[in-house]
């Protein structure tokens, strides 16, 4: 799970909700959560006493933010992503995993439209009903909407037949 955006982190209101959605996966779904947390989350986090309190939670790991590598390997060792990040949506996808978007709308809508996220906002509800629906929905495909994965091979293969032709 990751949050910066202003949207879910500046108002202690929208964040207080996301933990409480910590609660509830840990409490009643019997999830753990991974929680990078992004320098300008954690700031608003330990400058308020109610979201520290939350944060003291067994099942939650909040760690420091990660590199991209260490990223990718939480995100291929997950059940589920949930995320505000763009890039986090899409190598969710290349993971194979489903993925809850805490945004209003997203410029990769061919995930959603694929089935495998979902906007969920920072909303309550609609985090606890995507977690639900994805947790009893384990079966999903994963259409290579983005192409197989071999572009880079392609495109050095024409390039070597087209000097190869020149010659």
């Amino acid at each position: 799970m990751t949050a910066h955006r202003p949207s879910n982190v500046d108002d202690p209101q929208n964040l207080m909700e996301i933990l409480r959605f910590f609660h509830y996966s840990i409490d009643v779904l019997k999830k753990m959560i991974i929680f990078p947390i992004h320098p300008r989350t954690r700031i608003l986090i330990d400058s308020n006493q109610d979201l520290s309190a939350m944060m003291n939670k067994s099942g939650l790991f909040a760690i420091p933010a990660v590199s991209f590598i260490e990223m990718i390997g939480l995100e291929k060792y997950s059940d589920m992503v949930i995320t505000d990040s763009g890039g986090v949506q899409k190598e969710a996808y290349f993971m194979e995993k489903p993925c809850l978007i805490m945004l209003e709308e997203t410029p990769w809508v061919e995930l959603v439209k694929s089935g495998n996220a979902r906007l969920v906002g920072n909303n309550f509800d609609l985090l606890c009903e995507g977690t639900k629906h994805f947790m009893e929905n384990k079966v999903i495909g994963f259409p290579q909407i983005f192409g197989d994965g071999r572009s880079a091979e392609f495109i050095c293969e024409q390039i070597i037949k087209t000097i190869k032709n020149d010659i």
